[in-house]
């Protein structure tokens, strides 16, 4: 209920951004506008039901109108010709302040169950090198991928993917490199004399160089900030209580890595950049 109200203050304050809905699926998120925008429109003058602060900020003081609609006529559903769509439980909204991880209620009372979504964490981060052998990547995050019904796949869109391309300064003549996901190994050469990633000094052990030949295998967390160049590793045969964020920037080489079902590492050699997936 907490945030159905916040979804009804931001729709009839005009400040509705964040909601995901609003971007990529408009139709619905009017429906739902309309429910909110007729009560409002009826009661805004009520003291009993709305109260406007100094700067005309209207916020809700009863129960939300989406839950009353509820109540009375079951779920607003997903917008569709033949209006039948699935019913709406709850909204996903993009966030940069409140952290990777998003816990939010439904809109209805009909049960308490908690959604966590992961908008904003990075899905995967696509790496990229020039033909001077400088490498950059595109981060694509959960918000960027949609499932796409008429062919049953994830979808990243092609446009937005070359667009973000572009901001990163990635031209056409850039050869794509691998995908890496949470979790898989990366292998990374520095040049020869360069510490490594993952310095065994840190816990004790001995400070340990690249020779500019072999690589360096970890394991790759994720983006950890696109603008800087950074992303997050982690040792794979030991923990390792520092955060390890290096810059793509000083590599020489970077390598998609596997391990086979005995446990031996090996480079996976065939990648192809994927925007639509199972």
């Amino acid at each position: 209920e907490k945030k159905a109200i916040e979804l009804v203050n931001n729709i009839i304050n005009d400040d509705t951004d964040k909601y995901i809905m609003k971007h990529k699926d408009p139709q619905t998120f009017e429906k739902i506008k309309e429910v909110v925008l007729n009560h409002f429109n009826d009661y805004k003058d009520s003291k009993e039901y709305y109260v406007i602060d100094k700067k005309g900020k209207y916020s809700l003081k009863e129960e939300s109108p989406l839950t009353s609609y509820y109540n009375e006529n079951g779920a607003i559903t997903k917008y569709s010709k033949k209006n039948n769509g699935p019913a709406i439980t709850s909204m996903k909204f993009y966030s940069e302040k409140l952290g990777n991880h998003l816990a939010i209620t439904g809109n209805y009372n009909t049960n308490n169950k908690k959604v966590i979504l992961k908008q904003i964490s990075p899905y995967r981060t696509d790496f990229y090198v020039s033909p001077e052998g400088k490498y950059k990547f595109v981060t694509v995050r959960y918000k960027d991928v949609f499932y796409k019904e008429t062919i049953h796949k994830f979808v990243i869109d092609e446009n937005w993917y070359n667009e973000e391309k572009v901001k990163k300064g990635i031209d056409s003549d850039w050869k794509f490199v691998c995908s890496m996901h949470r979790d898989e190994l990366i292998g990374v050469i520095k040049k020869e004399g360069q510490k490594c990633v993952y310095d065994a000094s840190i816990n004790d052990g001995q400070t340990q160089y690249h020779d500019g030949k072999h690589y360096e295998i970890l394991k790759f967390t994720a983006t950890n900030n696109d603008e800087s160049g950074r992303f997050e590793v982690k040792p794979i045969n030991t923990n390792c209580s520092k955060r390890l964020m290096p810059s793509v920037g000083p590599f020489i080489k970077i390598q998609k890595f596997a391990t086979d079902v005995l446990g031996n590492i090996y480079e996976v050699k065939d990648n192809r950049l994927k925007l639509e997936f199972d």
